[in-house]
């Protein structure tokens, strides 16, 4: 959010915004490091509105298929898979603002990086623990 040149109140107001509608939607945002994706989103839509309707099209789609769905990973992840996805969709059509494509790309890159490392050492915590339990 840093990168973007508006003011960093009305920036903060958005994604607030945007957790909040999300949340009306059924759509309940992690309050961890997923919210970083909410930030990118405050920056680079123009219509909340149409963006959470996007994002809940794109996690119904998701909990739809295997490996996303009930017993896939959880809600508040496929949740932020799709505010990501969305966001994808939305730096294609960003080159009208001042904000470079390559730095969005590489703060997508990097909030994706953090959630598989997060990923990672949840996986290793568990089989760790299930082998001392043995």
């Amino acid at each position: 959010m840093a990168l973007d040149e508006n003011n960093a109140v009305d920036k903060c107001n958005i994604t607030i915004d945007i957790f909040d509608k999300l949340k009306e939607r059924n759509c309940k945002f992690g309050t961890g490091i997923e919210l970083s994706v909410l930030g990118l989103l405050a920056i680079t839509t123009e219509d909340i509105d149409t963006t959470i309707n996007e994002i809940v099209e794109v996690n119904e789609y998701l909990s739809s298929i295997k490996g996303f769905g009930t017993f896939g990973i959880g809600k508040t992840q496929r949740i932020m898979y799709s505010a990501i996805l969305v966001s994808q969709e939305y730096q294609k059509q960003f080159s009208k603002h001042a904000m470079n494509i390559s730095a969005v790309n590489s703060i997508t890159n990097l909030i994706i990086a953090q959630q598989a490392a997060m990923t990672a050492v949840i996986a290793s915590s568990a089989a760790a623990s299930s082998a001392n339990s043995n």
